[in-house]
């Protein structure tokens, strides 16, 4: 009985990790796309100042 509580333990441990590894690349995605965006944007506006 006492390997059972521990497994389950384990268990529920490994799945609360995955869900916030999953949440870290949740984030992380958003942070690339919002640079992604930011680099953009200050491409665009380096471009009109030289005139391009």
């Amino acid at each position: 009985m006492e390997k059972s509580t521990k497994s389950d333990s384990l268990i529920g441990k490994n799945e609360d990790i995955q869900k916030a590894n999953e949440n870290i690349s949740d984030n992380l995605d958003t942070i690339a796309f919002y640079l992604l965006e930011a680099i953009q944007r200050k491409s665009d506006n380096q471009l009109k100042k030289k005139g391009a």
